[in-house]
């Protein structure tokens, strides 16, 4: 039976619960609780946000997105003490913590933020440059052990409808957006929007199949979806193009894959 719990709430009572409950997430959580202490201003971002909001506490997140309104990644290196972190191509740091993973980046360093002129960096404003409205989520902390300020972008919709669309269009790499956006509807058993699966025919087109199957290959090291099971997917979305439909489903076939998709 669906919970009639408002979307918000559930969110900011299991976030809360994360602060101050959890155990199997420790390390991960007291470097983030660390980060607060130090005047960082930590925000949680994305992923982590979307799985917590809507897996629960059953499927701990591996990684986690966290975005730094009051530090820079030389901050965080110096921090490191010898720790495992690499820099990425746009300034950004993925560490490695116990069998935790972060990507952390300075709030002003966002992709959307150095690129288009209308959107200024600020916390307000980071929901809006992701790619996907699932995962259009920042939740700041109001201190250590408490969960500050939820903005959004359409994420709440996306949750109440299960159903995930383009929130912002613009992305450096088309072929990856469009390949996470199918594991992530298989891994939350979501439909996908018109214009969503538009945008992935369309990337298809343009960029060839193999581009989504490289694109995982190179940003996860594993392959879930070969050309076969693209070209499939793309096949069923034909079908329902040839509609009216506002609202795409996936081949059903697939959908026992979910159980072990990657966790991003």
């Amino acid at each position: 039976m669906e919970s009639s719990e408002p979307v918000e709430t559930r969110l900011r009572r299991r976030l809360n619960w994360l602060l101050n409950r959890s155990v199997r997430i420790g390390t991960a959580i007291t470097v983030l609780k660390d980060w607060e202490r130090r005047g960082w201003a930590p925000i949680l971002f994305g992923g982590v946000v979307r799985d917590f909001c809507i897996l629960g506490s059953r499927r701990y997140p591996r990684d986690i997105d966290v975005v730094l309104g009051n530090a820079g990644t030389d901050d965080v290196i110096r921090e490191l003490s010898g720790g495992d972190y690499r820099l990425n191509r746009f300034g950004g740091l993925h560490i490695n913590v116990a069998r935790w993973s972060f990507d952390v980046w300075p709030l002003s360093k966002t992709w959307a933020f150095t690129t288009d002129a209308s959107l200024s960096p600020s916390v307000e404003n980071l929901p809006k440059t992701t790619f996907l409205d699932i995962e259009a989520v920042a939740v700041t902390l109001s201190g250590p052990d408490k969960i500050g300020q939820i903005y959004s972008s359409g994420f709440f919709r996306s949750v109440t409808e299960r159903c995930i669309g383009i929130n912002y269009v613009k992305n450096p790499f088309p072929p990856l957006a469009a390949i996470r956006a199918i594991l992530i509807a298989y891994k939350l058993r979501f439909q996908i929007s018109r214009q969503l699966a538009e945008y992935i025919s369309m990337t298809v087109s343009q960029s060839g199949i193999t581009a989504l199957v490289d694109a995982q290959d190179q940003h996860y090291r594993k392959v879930v979806f070969r050309e076969t099971d693209i070209a499939e997917i793309l096949e069923y979305f034909v079908i329902q193009l040839a509609s009216d439909r506002t609202r795409l489903s996936l081949p059903e076939r697939y959908w026992p894959w979910q159980l072990e998709l990657w966790r991003h």
